[in-house]
């Protein structure tokens, strides 16, 4: 995950999502009405970031693992005020052995659903914990992209050009004699670039 999240196709994919979805403006409703006055939770999310931030963060999380986590917070009526994106690695689910509500815990607290976390998924098929992100289910193919930038990267920096050319005039070298002459050149180029005697029948 740490090598495709450096990859250029990944980080123009996920800064382009992220950034539109953040430029979107959520609304509560009331009665199938955008209220007159959004609910602080709505307008500023978390109280010591941006809601541009905090969207970006989820889309973020939804991208990578297909799991968002929100720590909520506030409220005495049991409804939250305030919530925060915490990381995904960071909170463990179990099943419970009995009921249909899985159990949750982050940094050592136990977290009741929709009352002290929301987790929002994409791609969770029934019966499964966590959703499906398309960054971790496309690694194999982010594989492949990387090898043929790599190579693109390699090609485009020599142009597929050797810088030197060893030519033994005389001809009739064995590979292992040809692996020793270049051997030869490449040791001395790599430590103080000091010119190589290869003796007769040689040419550069």
């Amino acid at each position: 995950m740490a090598e495709a999240r450096k990859l250029d196709a990944v980080i123009r994919a996920k800064s382009l999502l992220t950034s539109i979805a953040a430029s979107y403006l959520p609304l509560a409703y009331r009665d199938g009405m955008a209220m007159d006055e959004q609910p602080r939770i709505v307008s500023k999310p978390d109280p010591f970031s941006t809601r541009y931030d905090f969207v970006a963060a989820t889309v973020d999380s939804l991208i990578d693992d297909g799991c968002a986590f929100w720590r909520l917070v506030g409220g005495d009526d049991g409804r939250p005020t305030g919530a925060y994106v915490i990381p995904h690695d960071e909170v463990e689910i179990v099943n419970p052995s009995r009921g249909l509500v899985p159990l949750y815990s982050w940094r050592g607290q136990r977290l009741r659903l929709d009352v002290d976390v929301k987790h929002i998924t994409i791609g969770r098929k029934a019966g499964e914990l966590h959703g499906r992100g398309p960054l971790r289910e496309g690694l194999t193919s982010l594989a492949t992209v990387k090898a043929a930038e790599d190579y693109a990267r390699g090609w485009f920096n020599g142009g597929g050009i050797p810088p030197a050319v060893l030519k033994h005039l005389a001809g009739g070298l064995t590979p292992v004699e040809a692996a020793a002459a270049k051997s030869k050149w490449v040791e001395s180029r790599a430590t103080n670039a000091e010119p190589v005697v290869f003796g007769k029948d040689w040419d550069i």
